[in-house]
């Protein structure tokens, strides 16, 4: 007998999106919600009627009706699937507060099913669901461990689905720890892990298949679901990772030191793959820089920033260093020359603030000197 499911995680319906503007977090939340589409399409053009979700379904425990309102919608109109949710670290199971609590106390609608409490489910003639929901913020213990003495063991093919870290993942873990050898001791045909925000396997049943929609700069494969096929006996499951990414994040090192640098950066940039108004892009800017170059840099920025769906600089590698030469180039009638002059004055033996302040208003003047050059030119 073969049973094939999509295994997903991560959706964190409902995150803030705090460092983009408000349009763009906006897009960024509906996105979420709209890789649900792209599941279920997934799952009908494949004949595939289960999508298991290992944790994180919502990114807040808050219950607000607004948050699972149109999910909830979204998955009862699929009806050619049914969903297994299970609590995770961000929206964990409360029998109390919280928004599971407000979701059953709705109703589900047939096709949706949630895990609030470890156990066997059987979900297919011959298969069987170990469902291990997390419970709290932080699990002091492994919420699988019970699977390895279960002994209801009904179905030939045994999947289980959980959320919690088989290693360390720093910031990006919720604190609750996995045995990565769980499959095995627990006779798994597979097991469904979230946590984890990409694409990564353990070993040959023990999978992580990432948030399907990114919602970083991480580098570790994001915006995948997998599809998965397994066999009664010990047959090794065969899974295969499909692109659900909407956006593209990528994240761009620039040292402005040298011209050559910068030129090369944006030759990267602009050979992504990937249509501008779905690229967010996040700028680290390092390095030795006059405040002239930096006027020609932030006109290649501004170039950016009207394609893409958003750029975002961060400068805490960068030195703004003032040169005598960029000011006597200033060839304009002495006006702006005078200004930038009395600008170097300032910044010279100032403090840092002030210094930074003088720096910024010779940016200013860069940019407008340059914009009477081109007027010039015409």
């Amino acid at each position: 007998m073969t049973f094939r499911f999509i295994h997903t995680a991560d959706w964190q319906i409902g995150k803030s999106f705090g460092a983009f503007d408000g349009e763009t977090a906006v897009l960024l939340r509906k996105e979420r919600v709209s890789a649900i589409d792209r599941i279920a399409g997934l799952a009908r053009d494949r004949g595939i009627e289960h999508v298991l979700v290992a944790g994180d379904v919502f990114d807040t425990e808050s219950g607000k009706t607004a948050l699972y309102h149109q999910p909830i919608a979204k998955l009862k109109a699929h009806r050619h699937v049914t969903w297994h949710l299970l609590p995770g670290n961000h929206d964990p199971a409360r029998r109390e507060g919280g928004i599971w609590p407000l979701i059953l106390s709705a109703g589900l609608p047939e096709n949706v099913k949630v895990y609030m409490e470890p156990g066997s489910h059987g979900i297919a003639p011959g298969v069987e669901l170990l469902a291990a929901p997390v419970t709290s913020k932080s699990m002091g213990d492994d919420p699988t461990r019970w699977m390895a003495g279960d002994t209801g063991r009904q179905g030939d093919i045994r999947i289980g689905l959980a959320h919690g870290s088989v290693e360390d993942f720093g910031e990006d873990g919720g604190g609750t720890i996995i045995a990565p050898d769980r499959a095995q001791t627990a006779g798994l045909c597979y097991l469904a892990l979230g946590d984890w925000h990409g694409l990564k396997k353990i070993n040959e049943r023990c999978w992580y298949s990432g948030t399907p929609e990114p919602d970083g700069w991480r580098r570790n494969d994001p915006g995948h679901v997998l599809a998965v096929e397994v066999e009664e006996g010990n047959g090794a499951p065969r899974v295969e990772a499909v692109k659900t990414a909407h956006y593209v994040w990528h994240e761009q090192s620039i040292d402005v030191s040298h011209d050559a640098e910068i030129n090369r950066a944006f030759e990267e940039i602009e050979g992504l793959d990937a249509q501008p108004d779905r690229l967010l892009l996040k700028l680290r800017l390092k390095g030795v820089i006059s405040p002239k170059r930096y006027a020609g840099l932030e006109e290649r920025i501004a170039v950016l920033d009207d394609r893409c769906r958003a750029v975002l600089r961060r400068e805490s590698g960068l030195e703004k260093r003032v040169i005598e030469s960029d000011i006597q180039s200033l060839s304009h009638d002495g006006t702006l020359h005078l200004a930038a002059q009395s600008l170097l004055e300032d910044a010279e033996g100032a403090d840092d603030a002030a210094r930074a302040t003088s720096v910024a208003a010779l940016q200013r003047l860069f940019l407008y000197a340059a914009r009477l050059d081109r007027e010039a030119e015409r």
